[in-house]
């Protein structure tokens, strides 16, 4: 009769690896002093060449909703003007006042999500909770007009600015969204950081909205960012509108994402 089996010895794996060496998981590794690690060093002097962290501490003693209406500001003055420009037949004017009240809806909507608009404009209560009721702030008529006839541009001049612009609909609010910026903070830092960033956005109508597969938002609206490490401030940004093209960046090192590196320190001080 056969004994009793023995158990097979299981090899250990190595675990595999894409880089350019193959890891051992035998390695041994050297124990590191914290009392002298770098990572326990006084962080770094910044030599600032401006005053970006003076400018934005003009915030420090200001109200949230004080803070909010300087950047917001221009942007409403902006898209009111717009709107009246663009007004078809039968469609009520629009003014500040109003519109600040259907931006406040929009924040609280896009925060607090039911599943139909309509509850907003309701009294009760909705999954134990109380639902607020918006009509004494602006009936539902009014809120679904004014976000159907948005318009961030003069569509008077759609011919002339969309034969050289794909993104005509949104450069000047993207503009003032810039000039604000610059206005917070006019003199960053010496230490500053360059990257991507994605907005996501879920349209099919949009003519600049790009692809990144391996990212956390795999589909959006991408932008080169340019953000003052001292402060956290976006200093500037340029939009991927496909403006820059291939032959563009054959003068700079990285290509079109190279030139866009340029002009975007190009705006510094």
């Amino acid at each position: 009769s056969e004994g009793p089996k023995v158990p097979k010895e299981k090899k250990e794996k190595v675990p595999t690896d894409n880089r350019n060496y193959v890891a051992n998981p035998k390695e041994e590794f050297v124990a590191v002093d914290l009392a002298i690690h770098p990572q326990k060093t006084e962080p770094p002097v910044f030599n600032s060449n401006g005053t970006g962290r003076k400018s934005v501490f003009m915030f420090k003693d200001k109200k949230p909703g004080e803070i909010v209406d300087y950047m917001l500001n221009p942007l409403i003055e902006h898209v009111v003007k717009m709107y009246n420009i663009n007004l078809r037949n039968n469609i009520k004017e629009l003014t500040v006042a109003k519109f600040r009240a259907w931006l406040g809806i929009h924040f609280m909507t896009y925060a607090w999500k039911y599943p139909d608009l309509k509850r907003y404009w309701n009294s009760g209560t909705y999954a134990r909770m109380k639902i607020p009721d918006l009509s004494s702030i602006m009936p539902y008529a009014d809120y679904i007009e004014i976000r159907r006839h948005l318009r961030f541009e003069d569509y008077r001049r759609e011919s002339e600015l969309k034969q050289t612009d794909k993104a005509w609909k949104v450069r000047s609010l993207l503009n003032i969204v810039k000039g604000i910026f610059r206005d917070v903070n006019p003199a960053p830092g010496q230490m500053l950081s360059l990257d991507e960033a994605m907005v996501k956005y879920t349209g099919n109508r949009c003519p600049v909205v790009v692809g990144a597969p391996n990212k956390p938002i795999n589909r959006g609206i991408k932008f080169y960012m340019l953000v003052d490490y001292e402060t956290g401030v976006i200093v500037d940004f340029i939009m991927h509108d496909g403006s820059a093209t291939a032959e563009m960046g054959q003068n700079h090192p990285g290509g079109g994402v190279g030139k866009h590196v340029i002009d975007l320190i190009d705006v510094l001080p």
